[in-house]
């Protein structure tokens, strides 16, 4: 089983992947900074946590963001990457941030509006489930979302989606984020996938992160 996995993420390692903007999708951001710019109902910044956030931000290094809205999950990760980070000696080279509130899909995006920081690596949930008002409008977003966003601001931008759920061509169809992905990447979303579970089991979970970085994947 073990070599089975090890195989896949060398796959995905390998994989070149197109990006092909499609029209049909509409970019948060700049609603998101039109909506700050207008002092907009909705949606607040949430000060406190964007401080907290740019605390972890480390000069001259590259970025890995951990997002999900179950902070355990993030916590786990952020700390078994610093473990990792610090046993090669590159902890100073990266820029751990993991961010898990309710409204991660909004304070995510905010942190890199505000801060004008593109994404180098990212493991993300697929869904968040958290609805806001941007710009006078009612926006939902999932993890798809922050993974298109944050390619658009840096297309080498390196990334892996985790989720609860088995996503095969079968059961794809009841997830609408699976048709937003496939038509901005045109690519099939379970190229990006990683159970959960899996992200979770750390004897695997140093895989997921050579995958997303390639810095550790030469070493």
């Amino acid at each position: 089983m073990m070599n089975k996995i090890k195989r896949f993420f060398k796959k995905l390692t390998k994989r070149k992947f197109s990006l092909n903007f499609k029209p049909s999708y509409t970019p948060i951001l700049p609603e998101l900074k039109d909506h700050f710019e207008n002092d907009k109902e909705g949606y607040k910044e949430n000060k406190s946590l964007q401080e907290k956030l740019l605390k972890k931000l480390k000069p001259n290094s590259k970025t890995i963001f951990l997002i999900d809205d179950n902070c355990y999950i993030t916590q786990m990760l952020e700390e078994e990457l610093h473990k990792r980070l610090i046993s090669l000696n590159k902890d100073d080279e990266f820029s751990v941030i993991s961010i898990c509130k309710p409204t991660v899909g909004f304070d995510f995006l905010t942190f890199l509006l505000k801060n004008d920081i593109k994404p180098d690596y990212m493991i993300i949930d697929i869904e968040f489930g958290k609805i806001e008002t941007i710009n006078d409008k009612k926006i939902k977003i999932d993890g798809v979302d922050l993974a298109i966003e944050s390619k658009i601001l840096n297309p080498k931008l390196n990334y892996v989606l985790f989720t609860g759920n088995v996503i095969t061509g079968e059961t794809s169809k009841n997830y609408s984020f699976v048709e937003k992905f496939e038509k901005f990447f045109g690519d099939s979303i379970s190229n990006h996938v990683v159970i959960k579970d899996t992200a979770l089991n750390f004897e695997y979970s140093m895989d997921i992160f050579t995958i997303i970085c390639k810095d550790l994947n030469e070493l």
